[in-house]
């Protein structure tokens, strides 16, 4: 038996066609997709004798012609498979993939089946082979096309030790962080032989004042490193704050990656500032303002008891 990936892949690949020399000198535009199933296929050590099938459909609106070939593939920081041509002493040596070519019509389907010969003494662990299916670009009709491909993941455990072991590289945080949402970015080493699957309810999860922070689900391959990143939504309002994700190492050991963040609402505090000093000017400015009128009032006052005692004393005179 062996346990497929839940994965579906299903890539869409587009191929424009310029038309070269047509009396109508108008463009056309040929799509064509095509659907592989599994995406990822992972095969015990104790079956790696039986065949394995690949499923292709051809989902698109013309017939196609599909080549099958192997590769190696590695895993960027970011996840993204990178396929490249095999090597002589890499396990696509070990594949066999029947057949290697079809034709496919629309909506059809083909089974491609894999055969595994492992060879005697390999090294232990997990095997990582590319199957590709390629759509070459179609000949003729005075067309410019554009080929394409798109690969399976193989996944050969051979026979041997198991090695399931992480380490936790740098966790990345700011330092200073107005309220959330606050990024949060870890690096993830596979140190082991085998791939390892992060996915709920297994996934990784940071804390921080209380507050559990999931990462997304992920799988980081044999001898790669992979960078993940989550968000902190609700921060505390202000708060000196330790973030840490801890988990197994696959060894029984404890591994912590931690960092340090300074939360404080410096917009909110700027706008109070702000608001306040508005407040203290326009106090001010009144109380400016009612002091000119009550010094107004009395020099009012002033003149009126100087102008009244002129009066009494011409009256006088």
């Amino acid at each position: 038996m062996f346990r497929r990936s839940a994965l579906l892949l299903l890539v869409v690949l587009v191929a424009l066609a310029a038309a070269g020399a047509t009396e109508a000198g108008r463009n056309e535009v040929v799509p064509f997709s095509l659907t592989v199933v599994p995406a990822r296929l992972v095969v015990p050590a104790h079956d790696a004798g039986g065949a394995k099938v690949f499923e292709v459909r051809n989902s698109g609106t013309r017939r196609i012609h599909v080549d099958v070939s192997l590769s190696e593939f590695s895993q960027a920081a970011n996840g993204q498979i990178r396929f490249s041509p095999a090597t002589p002493l890499s396990a696509a040596a070990w594949i066999d993939a029947r057949p290697k070519s079809f034709d496919l019509a629309p909506g059809a389907r083909k089974h491609v089946r894999v055969r595994i010969s492992v060879p005697a003494h390999p090294e232990p662990g997990e095997q990582q082979v590319g199957v590709l299916f390629r759509v070459p670009a179609p000949q003729g009709s005075g067309t410019i096309s554009i080929s394409g491909a798109i690969g399976a993941e193989l996944l050969v455990n051979v026979p041997g030790p198991v090695v399931r072991r992480i380490a936790l590289a740098d966790l990345h945080v700011a330092r200073f962080a107005d309220g959330g949402p606050i990024r949060l970015r870890l690096a993830v080493q596979n140190l082991g032989n085998v791939h390892l699957d992060y996915i709920h309810p297994s996934s990784l999860v940071a804390a921080a004042s209380g507050d559990r922070i999931p990462f997304p689900n992920f799988t980081v391959l044999r001898g790669s490193t992979r960078v993940v990143e989550t968000d902190w939504p609700d921060p505390p309002l202000f708060c000196f704050c330790t973030v840490h994700v801890k988990t197994d190492d696959g060894l029984g050991n404890v591994v912590v990656a931690s960092a340090r963040v300074i939360v404080f609402p410096f917009r909110l505090a700027l706008g109070f500032l702000l608001g306040a000093g508005g407040v203290f000017l326009l106090g001010r400015a009144w109380s400016q303002r009612r002091q000119l009128g009550a010094a107004a009032r009395v020099a009012h006052a002033r003149q009126e008891a100087y102008e009244q005692a002129r009066r009494e004393l011409r009256e006088r005179v």
